[in-house]
């Protein structure tokens, strides 16, 4: 599993332009759990609508998680982001891109960018000095690197992971 970090770089600041066509990215709503739902079986994901709506409701009240879709111009949900700022003791708050996922027909359509320009605007305003993505090694995400590295993250070192339940 490559850990992707952004590098600190002048060039690195958040995009403001609008993804290409019509897609606009706006945090996500209760209203989209269906969406969120079928978006995380895509990534390999099982949640049922009600644990969905749960945890999105419990991040709106916080301020170090937050939770983007994108909708495309008849207003349907196409993708989404997750991610969370972390306070570490030794250099401060780093944001962690938890989930990204787009529906197979929006690929290509700047869907991604949107959402990861999102991410990293709220990551800068939270105070976060470098964002990060974990990104798997299974089968298929050839893609989502070199997505990654169009996006200016740079893989960095090596994940160990460990599962707890």
């Amino acid at each position: 599993m490559p850990l992707f970090r952004r590098p600190r770089t002048e060039s690195s600041a958040p995009v403001t332009e609008p993804p290409r066509g019509a897609i606009s990215v706006r945090s996500a709503e209760p209203s989209d759990a269906a969406a969120l739902v079928g978006l995380c079986r895509l990534r390999g994901r099982e949640i049922t609508e009600d644990a969905m709506v749960a945890r999105l409701e419990q991040r709106r009240a916080q301020t170090d998680q937050a939770v983007w879709v994108a909708v495309d111009e008849q207003g349907t949900v196409c993708g989404f982001a997750s991610g969370v700022v972390v306070a570490t003791l030794e250099s401060g708050p780093i944001a962690h891109l938890t989930a990204l996922a787009t529906e197979t027909h929006a690929r290509g359509r700047g869907v991604g960018r949107g959402l990861v320009d999102a991410f990293t605007a709220w990551a800068t305003q939270a105070g976060a000095w470098e964002a990060v993505v974990l990104s798997g090694g299974g089968e298929g995400t050839h893609k989502s690197h070199r997505g990654y590295d169009h996006l200016g993250f740079e893989p960095r070192g090596r994940v160990y992971a460990k599962t707890l339940r």
